[in-house]
């Protein structure tokens, strides 16, 4: 199936939720199948046949994902969800910046910054400032993508109140950075055609507004 997979042009990566523990506590005797003998030799096979990997699976299971990332080198592996920060109380928030610091140094790791809104609360750029500002200096721009997550995200804003989000966020970025994180990271981890780059106007520019670095 993977080769199948593989010959299809629309397909580029194959997204798994391993499973995961309910809390921090609980990751140690409840490891997600990252770990498992049989599990790892499908993700083999994902690899083989030229396919990357989306995983989508909570923080405190970042160091099986850094076992994973540093046992097969060659693989790319797309984060999820900004790996999940959905407690912001300070002690999960500090847990959760550890873990993803520790997944940065595999260089065969990106994150994709989605899907980061909070239940019931309007997406803001405030709510979401520390997670975009965390990860973009623990990856750089060139390993962050940002991502909708619509049509589930609809539940806490429109496309335009995410992306002006993100816009917000990243406003004091230069105009590289922002645009490896609204589409360059995408293009060149997905292998995209690279004709986008030049169809997509500077993120700020398309919002109407301009960043504040020349």
């Amino acid at each position: 199936m993977m080769s199948r997979y593989s010959q299809m042009p629309i397909v580029r990566s194959v997204r798994h939720k391993p499973g995961q523990a309910a809390s921090p506590a609980e990751a140690a005797s409840h490891p997600s199948k990252m770990m498992d003998p049989q599990w790892r030799q499908g993700y083999r096979l994902v690899a083989e046949n030229g396919l990357l990997f989306d995983l989508q699976v909570a923080w405190w299971h970042m160091r099986e994902a850094v076992d994973l990332a540093r046992s097969y080198p060659q693989q790319t592996i797309i984060v999820n969800h900004a790996a999940l920060p959905s407690d912001r109380s300070p002690e999960m928030m500090q847990g959760w910046s550890r873990a993803v610091h520790e997944l940065a140094a595999c260089q065969n790791t990106v994150m994709k910054i989605s899907g980061i809104g909070l239940p019931s609360v309007p997406w803001r750029a405030e709510n979401n400032r520390l997670i975009v500002e965390t990860l973009f200096e623990a990856f750089g721009s060139q390993r962050i993508m940002f991502a909708s997550n619509f049509p589930v995200d609809s539940l806490c804003g429109s496309y335009d109140d995410i992306f002006g989000g993100f816009l917000e966020i990243s406003r004091d970025w230069s105009p590289d950075e922002q645009s490896d994180a609204f589409i360059g990271t995408a293009v060149r981890t997905y292998g995209l055609e690279e004709s986008l780059l030049s169809r997509v106007a500077a993120p700020a520019r398309a919002y109407g507004t301009e960043t504040s670095r020349p």
